[in-house]
């Protein structure tokens, strides 16, 4: 009880899957042999899954626009990625903890480490306005009405499809769950160097 009174704020259902996807790190630093392990924690907020995500990797890079006193970057997501990203490309994990519709920023991201980023890393996203995804594709995907939500998590798992093999990278999903009665979603992915095409078991019907 203690733990989850810690971390009350929290979805149950996303810490579950944040916590989980930040540990299958381990394989990659296994496979790897590395020591080191880094997180960049985008939309960090209070710092609420920060403190667990210290446990896990010996550096957390925290990211918000809001001045909290656990931020190291006071920025925008966009704006890290635009100019501090370059500075932490050894991390392992990424955490796109945003409340509203990444598209813009995730495309951004696979853009910049074009190229650059040679190692397996795992990718976490919360999304909710999702049907703004298609705004964002390279290959024009289906704009699915608000109505539509429960399609959202599919909706998900094409776009990185689409952002990945556009950026010559493959992605392999790990979670993704819509929350119960509500259009928020959470996933993350493997991404590797290789310029297949994505792996992950979903797929628009």
């Amino acid at each position: 009880m203690g733990y989850y009174k810690k971390f009350n704020e929290i979805n149950p259902g996303k810490l579950n899957i944040k916590i989980n996807s930040a540990l299958y790190t381990k394989r990659l630093t296994e496979r790897q042999k590395s020591k080191v392990s880094k997180c960049i924690e985008l939309y960090a907020g209070k710092g609420l899954l920060t403190s667990k995500y210290k446990e896990i990797f010996t550096e957390v890079i925290t990211v918000d626009k809001a001045d909290y006193d656990n931020v190291q970057y006071q920025m925008t997501a966009e704006e890290f990625i635009k100019s501090e990203l370059k500075n932490h490309i050894v991390f392992l994990y990424i955490d796109f903890d945003d409340e509203g519709c990444p598209g813009k920023e995730l495309r951004l991201f696979f853009e910049k480490i074009k190229g650059v980023k040679k190692e397996p890393f795992i990718i976490s996203i919360t999304g909710t306005s999702l049907n703004r995804l298609a705004d964002h594709s390279y290959s024009k995907l289906r704009k699915y009405p608000s109505s539509d939500y429960y399609r959202y998590n599919k909706l998900l798992s094409r776009f990185m499809e689409d952002i990945c093999e556009a950026n010559g990278f493959t992605c392999t999903e790990i979670f993704n769950k819509r929350r119960e009665q509500g259009t928020t979603v959470y996933a993350s992915y493997k991404i590797e160097e290789t310029g297949m095409q994505c792996k992950g078991t979903n797929g628009l019907s």
